[in-house]
Order: C-alpha cells, then sequence, then structure tokens
C-alpha cells in the first residue's frame, strides 16, 4: 500500500546557472579570440562537458515513496535509492530550512551538523529522525501531506 509519492525535478534555475558556469569561460574565449587567434578546441570542450551533465540534470528525478514499510528515496540517474524503514522513523517533522546555509546546496548532500539531505530546490522538507539517531530531511513541494503521511504509515504499522 502506498501513503504517499512525489517526483520532482530541479527547475530552469538549474539549466540557466550550468548554462552561465560554462558559457562564462566561452565568453573568454570570444574576447580573447579579438585580440589573438584562438584555437577553437577549448569551446568544443567546454560545450561536450556542459551538454551530458544538463541533460543528466535535466533527466533526474527526486522520487519519494511512503509505503507500509519504509520511506523510499530516490534520486534517479545521481544517487542510489535509501530506503528508511518505518520500524526506525521517530520523529517526521515539516519544516521550512535553507539548502543552501544548512546542507551547503541542493541535490544529494550530507552535512555533518544535520545529516543528508535530498531536495531539487525550495524551502520545505521533512526532517525523518531514526531510533539509531540519524536525521533525513527529504525536501518536498508538499511536506505537510508527507509528514501526515509517514505518520499514518508508522502508525498502522504499530496496530499489526
Amino acid at each position: 500500500m502506498s501513503y504517499f509519492h512525489e517526483e520532482q525535478s530541479f527547475g530552469p534555475w538549474l539549466f540557466w546557472t550550468l548554462a552561465a558556469v560554462a558559457g562564462i569561460p566561452l565568453i573568454f574565449l570570444a574576447i580573447e579570440s579579438q585580440f589573438r587567434p584562438v584555437p577553437f578546441v577549448p569551446s568544443l570542450v567546454a560545450i561536450a562537458i556542459f551538454i551530458p551533465i544538463a541533460l543528466v540534470f535535466f533527466a533526474a528525478r527526486l522520487v519519494v515513496d511512503v509505503t507500509r514499510d519504509e520511506i523510499a528515496v530516490s534520486f534517479h540517474l545521481l544517487w542510489p535509492t535509501r530506503h528508511i524503514p518505518l520500524a526506525t522513523v521517530e520523529r517526521a517533522t515539516a519544516q521550512r530550512y535553507s539548502p543552501l546555509w544548512d546542507y551547503g546546496g541542493w541535490g544529494v548532500r550530507y552535512a555533518f551538523a544535520n545529516g543528508w539531505s535530498y531536495n531539487t530546490g525550495g524551502h520545505n522538507g521533512v526532517l525523518v529522525r531514526t531510533s539509531d539517531g540519524k536525521r533525513v530531511m527529504i525536501g518536498s513541494r508538499r511536506a505537510k501531506e508527507l509528514e501526515s503521511a509517514i505518520a499514518r504509515a508508522v502508525a498502522a504499522r504499530l496496530e499489526r
């Protein structure tokens, strides 16, 4: 039985950030070529690196599923699936957080003080604390609904 399912992807902000990062060297090469001949190879290398990276991030999806036995957090194409058994969940709390400040950015991150984070953008998520002391922040556009689904799944598991 599924209590919750959500799929998220990186927004267009990531494309423009990657384009800017890849584009800056190309701009400098274009300016430099005005004053002296520059081989075209560095431009091709920059484009050849940028396109596959951009395609992976466009295809990547953060998928969160709450079932009767676990919370599964999958970051397709970027990271292996994380399985959090419901039997180990002590608390799951929806909250607002700063991916950049609290975890150092977006995607899959680890911060010594805060634990693991899985997110694609936004500032809302559910902090899951487990009986072995681990903390996992799951970014969600429907954080309250995710929190409620985890609570229902844990309660149903206790009734069995």
